[in-house]
């Protein structure tokens, strides 16, 4: 397993490396934050591993579990492509079902007989790939991670496309005060992974007014997966009153839970899927989106994504929602829930 491990880190720091140099031949310095919340961004340099904008966000949309290559999934691609407020939209894993992407699917232009390109692609393209004013950002779930190309192939969408983000298996997005950290959750105990969480939490420590961490395996659900016993115990020791949200997929529903010592904890696995929430729904969740079950129920009803929009060009809140539709409407999605997070940055 160790060895496995070590030979994709190494290929994918190594391909990061060469992708970084070839599109910058200078790394810049993020500049200082723009005038007003602007969905016109461009990256202002990025280092291997980091991905850097100047200026905050309009909203950042979060949706996982959706490559399923059904009519949920197209729904809820739709009305993503739509939402042209979602500056950048953040896959929290299980992209590909069932194995992830294999060795030389990604290629530009895409592949239509790649799966990459028929549950990704195909579905995202349009705003990941088409429009200059969008963003998309990547992190494994444990699907993906049944591929061991999973890591060098996203990288190589990385590196072919500009929009469309990856840059090495855990990273850091800064967008003015805006921090993101995508941690890969299938490896979550890896001491390099942790090491590099703590430095690169302490050199963002002054710049971010909001912080979010995104994964794929979930800590507090509404749904049917249980918390994993090293999943519960990174977050309880590295998260929880550390960063003001964490976003992950890998249950199939939406749902937003109170917080802990000042972090909110959002799953927005109903990108393709959903099944179903507790009955009783657990006395922590704040909201929850889906059919109420005794067991798993799975339907392609219930559908959608998470929303955090942030208002005015600096301050710390944000407005959390969730865009979703209902078996009686399906295709028409609305906002079903919104709350005001107050963001502390990085403590």
């Amino acid at each position: 397993m160790f060895g496995t491990f070590f030979y994709r880190a190494s290929f994918v720091f190594l391909l990061t490396a060469f992708s970084a140099i070839a599109l910058f031949s200078t790394a810049q310095p993020a500049q200082a934050l723009a005038t007003g919340s602007d969905t016109n961004l461009s990256p202002s340099g990025n280092n291997p591993g980091d991905v850097r904008f100047d200026k905050r966000p309009h909203s950042i949309c979060f949706v996982g579990d959706t490559g399923k290559d059904n009519g949920g999934q197209q729904r809820v691609a739709d009305a993503l492509a739509a939402d042209v407020e979602c500056t950048l939209t953040v896959f929290v894993g299980d992209i590909i079902y069932p194995n992830g992407a294999k060795n030389g699917e990604v290629k530009k232009p895409c592949d239509s007989d790649s799966q990459w390109c028929k549950k990704f692609y195909d579905y995202y393209g349009s705003f990941c790939d088409g429009d200059p004013n969008r963003h998309c950002a990547y992190i494994e779930g444990n699907h993906d991670a049944s591929s061991k190309d999973s890591v060098s192939e996203w990288s190589m969408a990385d590196a072919l496309y500009p929009n469309i983000h990856y840059p090495r298996q855990w990273y850091s997005i800064v967008m003015g005060d805006v921090c993101l950290f995508g941690l890969d959750s299938n490896v979550i105990s890896n001491a390099e992974q942790i090491t590099w969480f703590q430095k690169e939490k302490q050199k963002l420590n002054d710049r971010c007014a909001f912080s979010i961490v995104f994964t794929h395996h979930n800590y507090r659900v509404a749904g049917f997966k249980d918390t994993d016993p090293p999943v519960e115990e990174f977050h309880e020791r590295y998260l929880n009153g550390v960063v003001d949200l964490v976003v992950s997929g890998h249950d199939h529903h939406n749902s937003v839970s109170d917080q802990i010592k000042g972090t909110y904890f959002t799953v927005a696995g109903a990108g393709a899927e959903n099944r179903g929430t507790k009955i009783p729904v657990p006395s922590y969740n704040l909201f929850a989106w889906g059919k109420k079950c005794s067991s798993k129920c799975m339907s392609e009803d219930y559908l959608g994504y998470a929303k955090l929009t942030f208002d005015g060009q600096t301050g710390s809140n944000a407005r959390l929602r969730f865009i979703v539709d209902q078996p009686s409407s399906r295709g028409n999605f609305t906002q079903q829930y919104e709350r005001v997070l107050h963001g502390s940055g990085i403590r």
